[in-house]
């Protein structure tokens, strides 16, 4: 778990170090080579503008329907599951994110 969800952070938000730094630095997470938390947080950073890229829902969307005849959502019945009786912590989510799950 390096991390998790610095991706979402865009280039310029300033919190996006910090919070880079401070996981590590309670014991979350992990960093590695001799680099500094700070010095890491920065260098994957900026790994993570290189190679990350995210498609819009739609591109996404018309790919699978151009190679999969049938599609149905999972996340949502599968996030229900895994939340269980806390189910109710996911409200605030987006809506496309808590979307039907009904395969369109």
């Amino acid at each position: 778990m390096t991390n998790y969800f610095l991706h979402r952070f865009s280039r310029n938000n300033p919190l996006r170090t910090g919070y880079a730094v401070v996981l590590p630095s309670f014991g979350l997470g992990y960093y590695k080579g001799d680099k500094s938390i700070l010095r890491w947080s920065h260098d994957f950073g900026d790994w993570l503008d290189r190679w990350t890229y995210y498609r819009e829902r739609g591109e996404i969307l018309r790919a699978y329907a151009r190679l999969f005849s049938d599609r149905c959502d999972l996340e949502d019945r599968w996030l229900q599951e895994r939340l269980g009786p806390r189910r109710r912590l996911a409200s605030w989510l987006p809506r496309e994110s808590r979307s039907s799950s009904s395969g369109s």
